[in-house]
């Protein structure tokens, strides 16, 4: 378990306890602190004091909180910077909607545990011939466990046999993986999700799959043992696409990359977006408006367009870090 699951969480981000404890300062002060200016207009209703460094972005992007009053129970995030070095935008801008101070993960974990189902062990062929793979969240505390806006969607990961680190990028599923309530004793089964792309570059041998539960700090089971032919293999590769070069295969992760960026630019110029799309009379004005704002090519500015409001929440956008890293990695393997 990573020392970031004992953090406290607000709303997704996890927050060390001692910067929780800070005093703070006026956002104006701390965004000084980092050449960004704070329009007045737009973070009216926001704390006074109490503004703290939450988490700072591989991109170079700062995450800033304030506790909304004195409880400490809900806070209010803004963002410094949006992780463009060639053309920062120094700009402060502040989530509208309060995030709630959470139990760490590891805290909101306690009590659950995964195992593999004997039926997943017995018939082993069924799972490898499409029925899939699941794996049991079971409760072994002494009291009902309850979720706290968690997900119980399971990532599934194949590796070599005897191989121990494992590194995936995942998306939520939206709100259709939600969790419920396990008393003592009880579980709940749920599917593994084994990305088609993990089947690709897979050879005939010994493997394990891993499952893990993101969005929770639940230990992952011991993996399971698959032994892999090239019919099983071939079964399960996605159907070949057009790509049949690494020139190509670049091109489209490059590609992927650039509209998950849009994706993040969007998310923190949020109000312009949504006001251009609003006030657009079509799609493709939409997605030109969209496209002079982000500074982006015509097909990220698309994919920005048609995303769903779900996919911009802090959670998602997270995400999409994972994703933009899980990506970058297979591009540097080409």
């Amino acid at each position: 378990m990573s020392d970031s699951a004992e953090h406290p969480q607000i709303g997704y981000l996890d927050v060390p306890q001692a910067v929780i404890d800070e005093v703070g300062v006026p956002l104006g002060r701390l965004a000084a602190e980092f050449g960004a200016t704070v329009d007045e207009r737009r973070v009216r209703g926001i704390p006074a004091d109490g503004w703290r460094v939450l988490q700072r972005w591989e991109t170079g992007a700062v995450v800033v909180g304030a506790p909304v009053d004195a409880s400490g129970r809900s806070w209010r995030i803004a963002q410094l910077g949006d992780g463009h070095p060639e053309a920062p935008n120094r700009s402060v801008r502040v989530q509208s909607q309060e995030m709630p101070l959470r139990p760490s993960r590891a805290e909101r974990s306690r009590g659950l545990e995964m195992r593999w189902p004997e039926s997943t062990r017995r018939w082993m062929d069924d799972a490898l011939d499409g029925v899939g793979f699941a794996v049991d969240v079971v409760n072994t505390g002494e009291s009902v466990w309850r979720p706290d806006g968690d997900p119980f969607h399971v990532v599934g990961v194949i590796t070599p046999a005897g191989q121990t680190d494992v590194g995936f990028g995942w998306m939520s599923g939206g709100g259709h993986n939600r969790a419920v309530a396990l008393a003592p004793g009880e579980y709940a089964r749920l599917p593994v999700n084994v990305g088609d792309a993990q089947w690709r570059d897979l050879e005939p041998g010994s493997y394990g799959l891993r499952a893990f539960l993101p969005g929770l700090a639940v230990p992952s089971p011991p993996p399971l043992p698959l032994e892999l032919t090239a019919e099983v293999i071939e079964r399960h590769r996605p159907i070949a696409r057009d790509i049949s070069t690494p020139a190509e295969e670049k091109q489209q992760l490059e590609a992927q990359i650039v509209q998950s960026r849009a994706l993040l630019a969007a998310r923190h110029r949020f109000s312009e977006v949504a006001d251009a799309v609003v006030s657009a009379a079509t799609r493709e004005a939409a997605r030109d408006e969209v496209q002079r704002i982000l500074g982006c090519d015509a097909l990220a500015a698309n994919t920005v367009v048609h995303t769903r409001l779900v996919d911009v929440t802090d959670e998602a956008i997270a995400q999409t870090h994972g994703l933009i890293t899980h990506l970058e990695g297979r591009l540097a393997d080409l």
